[in-house]
């Protein structure tokens, strides 16, 4: 390069150019116009990597989490790692610690989650605790989207469940809310677990849509709290704006049944009100921690949401219909032969999903008998189409859907272990490069069937040919049912541009840009969503809490209540959730605890203690107008004449407005000589004048 320029005087001079940048450095200078190269070494975090001086350093690579440095980051490499082997963790996202083992939980714990790379399995200690703060958690808010499948890209094809909890729940998992948090998402990944099992479709499949808070009358029998939730309008419309399908609430204090299912019927008012109870206790005392029967009880209950039935033995009797439940210790009415072949249970003990340990014995209806540990309840639905191959080595190892008899003694199978479905323009379809054909004998040396069509046999002591017109169809049933339940709401699109608050209502649904139902605290009339109207939310006569106000009529009295409004109003809608009390007001349900007091067949609930209920308007010169009593029809919240007054709501949904009104009265009167009445809620809603 040129030191000094040719001059009047002086010759030009130059000087040879320093050497090439070495590997590890960079040329920060290039040697022209008077100026020699310079170099400079890779900074900290900088490696060369491709010993080329005309190119800058690059970033050293950031072992991600959940592996391991296995090398440093130095001039001339870079750093590299290593992914945490299965079974480990990476427990405290530092590349330079090592990856810990899995944690196993004892006896004592419950495990939830999924032990992965970057997340390690996390133990629920089975003890009781105080409540702690609650608190919701809403995973769809944002992206609703996120996991959906390509089939199925706004996820119209899930059914989302809403879980509420109450304290005593809450105490059930030692007041950790994320403990609950976790345990639920455990038990939604596990009915998914059945689902994929039983070949269904990807886009069959649950979603948690939230899990919050809530309070409530303390009914103690399951089959009664889940009626009187049904009917609970509030959360009913919390549900509907959270785009669930089901409602699941976690309990803790309840005495008969440990889960409960309210599923949809079509000749049913609300058939969209899929509500699911679940007594906490079974989930988190230390006798059931982790057992079979408790981790697959949501599972079980999704499943009756979608039709399923119990196995034969529990539902008595010679039943008609396909949707029951597979067991394989009934010697009569299990699968003993198929394709012409005898039947191998090979030493196993088990029952499908919607199966009780219970099983029929012998060859008559009433034979019952029960099926201990080691006998387990497996994560698939009944059907005489799906084997379950038993042996871990066996590459078809899990479950397999006969989807085709060959004339040649051979099988074409679907198999879980072989990623069967396809996405065909939007649509899934078993993929047939993916099946695979066995012998009929191969298949039954390597697996067990799951269900059984219509058994028949001959009685061993009196040789009459006995036939049977059920089926173990369970998942043929929940399929069918599938569409209908995922339907009954759908998914909310944060992204829709509708002014949907300012009308009081829900957010557009997936793929639609129309507003929803009406927000929860609103009644819709004449498409219009009207608020609540009265004073002071505060009132525990009003305050959404649905637990007992304090106002109570004693045994044989009456009790006026008076619930003043915010202003002169006309009123469209008046609720009233009522429950029972001893003569000294304190919350008594004795009468709707337990089988021996009618409780115990949805449809068929005893009546309440007799009383009478009447709801007035009361205008600004304190004339009166009735607005309905228990006599008014249509006003008894109940799907059946079966269910009578049980559930102690009362809707006076009006056919047209009671006009300035200032407050409303309602009366209660028991007369019943052992029980009192007391208000639990009295909600209102209309238009101020």
């Amino acid at each position: 390069f040129e030191t000094q320029a040719c001059g009047n005087e002086r010759d030009r001079t130059c000087a040879a150019c320093s050497a090439v940048c070495e590997a590890g450095s960079f040329e920060t200078q290039a040697c022209a116009n008077g100026l020699d190269r310079t170099c400079s070494d890779c900074s900290p975090s900088t490696f060369d990597h491709d010993a080329d001086p005309l190119t800058a350093c690059s970033d050293c690579l950031v072992c991600p989490h959940g592996s391991v440095q296995v090398s440093t980051c130095e001039t001339l490499q870079d750093r590299t790692c290593s992914e945490c082997p299965e079974g480990t963790t990476d427990a405290d996202a530092d590349p330079l610690t090592a990856c810990t083992e899995c944690t196993t939980c004892t006896h004592a714990r419950m495990p939830f989650g999924t032990c992965t790379a970057t997340t390690d399995v996390l133990c629920h200690a089975c003890t009781d605790a105080s409540h702690a703060p609650l608190a919701t958690v809403n995973p769809l808010a944002q992206n609703p989207f996120a996991d959906c499948v390509a089939g199925d890209p706004l996820c119209l094809e899930s059914i989302d469940v809403l879980v509420f909890y109450d304290h005593t729940a809450l105490a059930d998992f030692g007041g950790d809310v994320d403990a609950l948090h976790g345990w639920v998402q455990n038990a939604l990944r596990f009915a998914n677990e059945a689902n994929d099992n039983s070949l269904f479709s990807p886009q069959q499949r649950y979603r948690l849509a939230g899990l919050r808070p809530f309070d409530r009358s303390p009914r103690q029998d399951s089959i009664s709290t889940m009626v009187q939730l049904r009917f609970n309008q509030y959360y009913q419309s919390i549900r509907r704006s959270t785009g669930a399908d089901v409602s699941y609430f976690l309990i803790g204090n309840l005495t008969f049944g440990n889960g409960q299912t309210y599923y949809m019927f079509s000749g049913l008012d609300y058939p969209e009100r899929a509500v699911i109870v679940v007594k906490s206790g079974f989930t988190a005392h230390p006798n059931q921690c982790g057992s079979n029967r408790n981790r697959t009880i949501t599972a079980h209950e999704l499943g009756h949401i979608n039709g399923a039935a119990h196995n034969r033995a529990i539902g008595g009797g010679n039943g008609t219909g396909s949707a029951y439940a597979y067991h394989n210790q009934e010697p009569f009415y299990r699968r003993n032969e198929a394709f012409g072949l005898e039947v191998s249970q090979h030493g196993e003990q088990f029952y499908t999903l919607m199966s009780y340990p219970s099983y029929r014995s012998g060859p008559e209806y009433n034979s019952r008998a029960n099926c201990p540990p080691p006998c387990k309840r497996i994560a698939a639905f009944a059907s005489p189409e799906l084997w379950h191959f038993l042996n871990p080595r066996d590459p078809l190892y899990g479950y397999c859907l006969v989807v085709q008899t060959n004339n040649d003694q051979t099988v074409r199978l679907s198999c879980q272990t072989r990623q069967p479905w396809s996405e065909i323009n939007g649509s899934y379809v078993l993929d047939p490069a993916q099946m695979v054909d066995l012998p009929t004998q191969e298949l039954l040396n390597r697996a067990v069937p799951l269900g059984r069509d219509t058994p028949s046999f001959v009685h061993p002591e009196t040789q009459e040919l006995i036939v049977d017109t059920t089926s173990t169809r369970s998942r043929d049933k929940v399929i069918e049912t599938w569409p209908r339940r995922a339907a009954a709401a759908m998914p909310l699109d944060p992204r829709c541009n509708q002014q949907c608050g300012q009308a009081n209502r829900i957010t557009c649904s997936a793929g639609e840009n129309v507003c929803g139902s009406c927000l929860p605290g609103h009644f819709e009339f004449s498409d219009t969503c009207y608020p609540r109207v009265e004073t002071h939310a505060e009132n525990p006569l009003h305050d959404e809490h649905y637990i007992p106000s304090g106002v109570f009529a004693a045994p044989n009295s009456a009790h006026s209540s008076i619930i003043e409004l915010a202003a002169p109003s006309d009123l469209i809608a008046v609720e009233v959730y009522l429950h029972t009390t001893n003569a000294e007001g304190a919350f008594d349900d004795g009468w709707a605890q337990g089988p021996e007091n009618g409780v115990g067949f949805t449809f068929g609930l005893s009546a309440a203690p007799a009383h009478r209920i009447s709801v007035w308007g009361v205008h600004p010169d304190n004339s009166e107008t009735l607005i309905g009593n228990q006599d008014t029809d249509g006003v008894v919240a109940r799907d059946s004449n079966g269910q009578h007054d049980h559930a102690l709501t009362y809707l006076f949904h009006l056919p047209a407005w009671r006009e300035n009104l200032v407050r409303i009265r309602v009366e209660v009167a028991s007369e019943s000589q052992e029980y009192g009445f007391g208000i639990n809620e009295v909600r209102s809603f209309g238009r101020q004048r």
